[in-house]
């Protein structure tokens, strides 16, 4: 795609100007609620994120997890990985209590959807523990690590001796903490299947979001059909065994 090359050019007002007629086109052809200017909203989001323009990223990131959230409901993955960019913008803005809640809900969706081992969960247990950090809240910050520590260890454990050789142990992987990023996502032509539940629900210990969801400040909106993607939301972590190692080791802290 043209805008990708662009944006890899480092262009990024330019790539910004090109996506918003793309937006328009898609809005245009697709309607306003389509997976596909879901998509686009998520990448102006990204851009003017990059760009220092944080207020306006998080417009757009609010539009593509509304129109997320209503054509695959409220707990899909496409939606928590949403609500962690969200997440990521307002951090930036200093709405930690918001960030708080949008890492506490994606920590809810992939912990019931993959359980609490997966890797997802443990980057974003790790994402919510630096957000402690950074408010001070260090007992908070130390409670989540204790549940990161655990999960690695978990997922090193299933990956098997050889594996875990080419991983850094969990206590030195720990001390890379870094935040997360707002996730592009890149053209696709296919349709998502949807994830696969889980026998049993899953409940993280010791995190409830509260009853009031930050959520209720974002724009209205109308719903939706399907869940036909051509737009993919980029994850690196693999679903085989092998991959999951390297996730352990690269994406997960």
């Amino acid at each position: 795609m043209y805008v990708t090359l662009i944006r890899e050019q480092g262009k990024l007002k330019e790539s910004v100007k090109l996506l918003q007629e793309v937006l328009e086109i898609r809005e245009k052809i697709n309607g306003s609620t389509h997976q596909t200017v879901a998509s686009t909203l998520n990448n102006l989001s990204v851009l003017h994120g990059k760009l220092g323009e944080h207020r306006t990223a998080e417009d757009f990131c609010r539009r593509a997890l509304e129109i997320r959230q209503k054509l695959l409901g409220p707990n899909h993955p496409d939606v928590a990985q949403q609500l962690i960019n969200l997440a990521t913008l307002c951090q930036h803005l200093g709405k930690y209590e918001e960030v708080e809640w949008y890492y506490q809900r994606a920590l809810e969706i992939y912990h019931t959807e993959y359980g609490p081992d997966d890797p997802r969960v443990t980057k974003t247990l790790n994402y919510l523990g630096k957000c402690y950090m950074k408010q001070g809240k260090l007992e908070a910050a130390e409670s989540i690590f204790k549940k990161v520590r655990t999960s690695v260890q978990a997922q090193e454990s299933s990956i098997g001796r050889d594996s875990r050789e080419h991983s850094s142990s969990p206590t030195s992987m720990l001390g890379r903490i870094t935040p997360p990023l707002p996730v592009l996502e890149e053209r696709r032509h296919h349709t998502l299947p949807s994830p696969k539940r889980s026998s049993s629900a899953h409940r993280l210990q010791g995190i409830s979001p509260s009853s009031s969801s930050p959520l209720s400040k974002g724009r209205g909106g109308t719903g939706g059909g399907g869940a036909i993607y051509e737009d993919k939301i980029i994850d690196n972590d693999q679903r085989s065994k092998a991959s999951r190692a390297s996730s352990v080791s690269s994406n997960v802290l």
